[in-house]
């Protein structure tokens, strides 16, 4: 996987970038409204977004998102698309990702430093494109402070959020105090 390096943030840093996002958004439900979002992104910021058969995409790419000067896009695999539709935690995380790119790049303005690109995951977590969407995702599809506490299928039913993301949350965020 090839990743870009951004500005530093912290865990603290893109949990305050998601209660923004859920707050501008007023998005009250504690499911991130993914299918609705990618809708919203169209109509407000031009957003494109491209549903594409599954034979389109590199093995293991679920979605992706693209940008140039003047649009973003975001392409997402039909099957993913459609489970995300019926409800799967997982689809609705891998949209949910790609969406997360557009929020730090286009509207927080963590972008790549000179177009900066580095195979084999070598830059800090705090430094690297895809590990701030990973986490952003994360934030919004599962809101800290109404689960810091819960169990991880509370978070499950509650938040539709996958069990390998609501045990990553239990495990890597809240047990590590971030």
């Amino acid at each position: 996987m090839i990743d870009y390096e951004t500005k530093p943030l912290t865990r603290k840093q893109i949990r305050l970038m998601a209660n923004i996002i859920r707050t501008a958004f007023k998005i009250e439900s504690l499911e991130f409204p993914a299918i609705k979002m990618l809708d919203t992104l169209e109509q407000l910021f031009g957003v494109n977004y491209e549903i594409l058969p599954d034979d389109e995409f590199e093995f293991g790419v679920m979605a992706y998102f693209e940008q140039n000067d003047l649009e973003c896009s975001i392409h997402i695999r039909e099957s993913v698309y459609n489970a995300a539709c019926n409800g799967s935690g997982k689809d609705i995380g891998f949209i949910t990702h790609e969406i997360s790119h557009f929020f730090l790049i286009k509207i927080f303005n963590f972008g790549p430093i000179y177009g900066k690109s580095i195979k084999n995951n070598k830059i800090p977590a705090y430094k690297s494109m895809e590990w701030q969407a990973k986490a952003l995702c994360g934030e919004l599809m599962i809101p800290y402070n109404e689960f810091k506490n819960a169990s991880i299928e509370e978070i499950c039913e509650k938040t539709n959020s996958s069990y390998a993301q609501a045990e990553y949350f239990i495990n890597n965020v809240v047990k590590k105090g971030l």
